[in-house]
């Protein structure tokens, strides 16, 4: 697990496969899958123009399977029970 603020130093980020929260300054994160991090990042990065992410949390993963296990986990306990 990484937790960094955002906008990261891309180069730092894995180039794989992850599972990642975006926290905002108020409210609760995004979360999302991916299999290119650094790619996807650097999307939002362009897209948060107001600065609405504060920092970014991420786990790599090395399969489709424990992706879905970890977003699973992360989702009941930053999502609540309504997710």
């Amino acid at each position: 697990m990484a937790d960094i603020s955002f906008p990261p130093d891309f180069e730092l980020l894995p180039e794989g496969a992850a599972v990642f929260l975006l926290w905002p300054r108020e409210g609760r994160p995004y979360l999302g899958r991916t299999n290119y991090l650094r790619k996807r990042i650097a999307r939002v990065a362009a897209r948060d123009v107001d600065g609405a992410v504060e920092r970014l949390e991420y786990y790599a993963t090395a399969s489709k399977l424990e992706a879905r296990f970890v977003a699973r986990d992360l989702a009941k306990r930053h999502l609540g029970s309504d997710y």
